[in-house]
């Protein structure tokens, strides 16, 4: 009676592992080999996510973006609201402190009148843009002016810049434009400099801009534009 006993117990005790292994068994039949429609979801699903990855990054980048203004004689800090505006440098320049600089997508728009002298472009008296930001006048209103005494550059587009209706005088100024991967629009740029080059482009394009006094409309280029070319 007692070995009766022990022998359900038994039974009972290895019921659970029995349940178990029938179960691990179920689920291996069920399993097929890795195939070329298994690769085909994987790849959908990575590439899904890369997608929502780049989707949000743009959409940072955009709401982060920023319109900073500059006024002659601006001293107010960064971020240059319209109310306080900054020096042309301050507003534009990457050689600012890094928070104090314009970001990627920032738009600077320089407010009428002449900008001159290091108070308003630095200690240089000029300006290095950072990458991917754009500067203008403002709509409607007479074009900037940048008087510089450089004899550099005045203005330099880095990258993914684009600049638009400003006029540029460099009396002494051998570059005062240079340009790489970048847009210039409705631009006029001067110099009296002998065998001053106006510009340089690198893979750049100007549109309805003036070296000197002759236009230049949609010129894709690699190389300079001397002054003598252009007349002045």
């Amino acid at each position: 009676m007692i070995s009766d006993r022990n022998k359900q117990s038994e039974e009972r005790s290895l019921l659970p592992n029995l349940r178990k292994y029938a179960l691990a068994a179920e689920v291996k039949s069920e399993r097929r080999p890795f195939g070329i429609r298994d690769a085909r979801l994987g790849w959908l699903l990575f590439l899904s996510a890369i997608c929502v990855v780049a989707t949000c990054a743009a959409g940072a980048g955009k709401a982060s973006a920023a319109f900073r203004f500059a006024s002659p004689g601006g001293s107010g800090p960064s971020p240059c609201v319209k109310a306080d505006p900054c020096s042309l440098y301050v507003a534009a320049s990457e050689e600012v402190p890094i928070a104090e600089r314009a970001k990627g997508g920032d738009e600077i728009i320089l407010l009428p009148g002449e900008y001159s002298g290091m108070e308003d472009l630095g200690p240089e008296e000029r300006i290095a843009l950072p990458l991917n930001i754009k500067v203008r006048g403002e709509p409607g209103q007479p074009r900037p002016v940048i008087r510089s005494n450089s004899i550099n550059y005045v203005m330099a587009l880095n990258g993914g810049n684009t600049v638009s209706d400003l006029e540029i005088i460099a009396p002494q100024g051998q570059t005062p434009l240079t340009m790489g991967e970048s847009v210039a629009e409705r631009l006029v740029v001067r110099s009296s400099a002998e065998k001053a080059l106006l510009a340089s482009f690198i893979f750049s394009l100007c549109s309805e801009t003036a070296l000197a006094s002759r236009p230049v409309e949609k010129e894709l280029a690699w190389g300079s534009v001397r002054a003598a070319t252009f007349g002045r």
